[in-house]
């Protein structure tokens, strides 16, 4: 019997006995026998217990046992998937890198939790080491994911904008040093859908530009610093082939050497050059492992850029431009990081002297007035 025939039945027993723990007869009136009665003097029971005396406690357990048996059969479904899901990839990871998994005498899949599955590769020329993600949508807990939306439409996103839950592969490839040294860029082919909130929380596309292209469909559009960057890496060959195949599904293609989080001073500031990608899995349940063509296209794509970083060298006045686009950006999120601080110690300072007792606020307004003074006379 199958995992969703099991389900159904399960599911139907359930209701059925909700409904009979719930049904009474109106017409018939409960008589009781002299058994059913104990003598007046004995401090016990008035009566015999019946299971309908329990009808919520019975119908709790049994929600209860719906909620775990839901639980264990879909965690059982996600990591049946993510098996199935990193078995059509093998293939292609053995052939292009020397170790897939985090080590030896391991599994190459980790589990890193019900919805989430990793696996690390490493050991190819021009890569330094790949980072794959598959998210799956959390079946196993229907009821906490419903609290979370409910709680998501009333109250707003509490937490940074994400893309919303689906089931997605994720690809990070960080790229290796290279024979001859190559300049760095930012460019990426983001799905409109995805394009408000990725430009939201990550730095490295708040400063590039948007613009479409006749290779693109509708509902996807170019993200880049510079358009000599755009046309250099679409005119790769099978580059356009290579991602056109696997477009439905892309959510971002990223090429860039920025860092994804906002730094809040220069110091956080690190350029390290990857690719990072996703696309969102259409059907879990009619996936075939024997074949996986829009994986490998965005895999197979990937590698081909990171095959081609010497062919990315641009003129200097386009070298000039990227360097003061970035500038310029970074000194933004610094200005606005210090403010942001500034407003919260004033804010702090603020609430920490209407607290104190009025003799103590004088003195503290008299030092901080003294302060100004010294300060003026200094810079005069």
């Amino acid at each position: 019997m199958s995992i969703r025939k099991m389900e159904k039945k399960v599911l139907l027993s359930f209701l059925a006995f909700i409904s009979g723990a719930w049904a009474t007869d109106e017409s018939s009136e409960e008589s009781y026998t002299d058994e059913e009665f104990v003598p007046t003097e004995n401090t016990g029971m008035l009566r015999k217990v019946h299971w309908q005396d329990f009808k919520v406690e019975l119908i709790v357990l049994s929600v209860f046992a719906l909620y775990v048996f839901s639980f264990i059969t879909k965690k059982r479904k996600n990591a049946d998937f993510a098996s199935r899901w990193y078995n059509s990839l093998q293939s292609l990871f053995r052939n292009q890198f020397s170790q897939y998994g985090p080590g030896r005498n391991m599994s190459p899949v980790i589990n890193v939790s019900p919805t989430e599955y990793s696996s690390y590769l490493t050991g190819r020329i021009n890569v330094k080491n790949v980072y794959t993600t598959l998210q799956l949508f959390p079946r196993q807990d229907l009821f906490t994911y419903g609290i979370n939306q409910l709680v998501e439409i009333f109250m707003g996103n509490i937490m940074s904008p994400v893309l919303p839950v689906a089931d997605r592969f994720q690809v990070l490839l960080n790229l290796g040093n290279h024979a001859k040294p190559w300049q760095p860029f930012v460019f990426a082919i983001v799905r409109k859908d995805c394009m408000r909130i990725l430009r939201e929380t990550r730095f490295d596309l708040s400063f590039t530009r948007i613009s479409s292209h006749p290779s693109l469909p509708d509902t996807h559009v170019l993200m880049s610093e510079n358009l000599e960057c755009t046309e250099r890496i679409l005119n790769l060959p099978q580059f356009l082939p290579s991602i056109q195949s696997c477009m439905e599904n892309l959510e971002y293609f990223i090429v860039t050497d920025q860092p994804s989080a906002a730094p809040a001073n220069e110091k956080e500031y690190i350029e390290y050059p990857r690719i990072d990608a996703s696309i969102r899995i259409d059907n879990v349940d009619t996936f075939n492992e024997l074949e996986n063509p829009k994986a490998n296209d965005l895999l197979n794509t990937l590698l081909l850029i990171a095959d081609n970083t010497a062919k990315f060298q641009w003129r200097p006045e386009i070298t000039k431009k990227l360097t003061s686009s970035r500038k310029l950006a970074l000194e933004e999120i610094v200005h606005a990081s210090a403010a942001a601080k500034a407003t919260r110690s004033k804010k702090s300072t603020a609430s920490e002297v209407s607290n104190l007792s009025e003799t103590e606020q004088k003195k503290r307004l008299e030092k901080e007035r003294q302060r100004k003074i010294k300060k003026r006379s200094k810079r005069a």
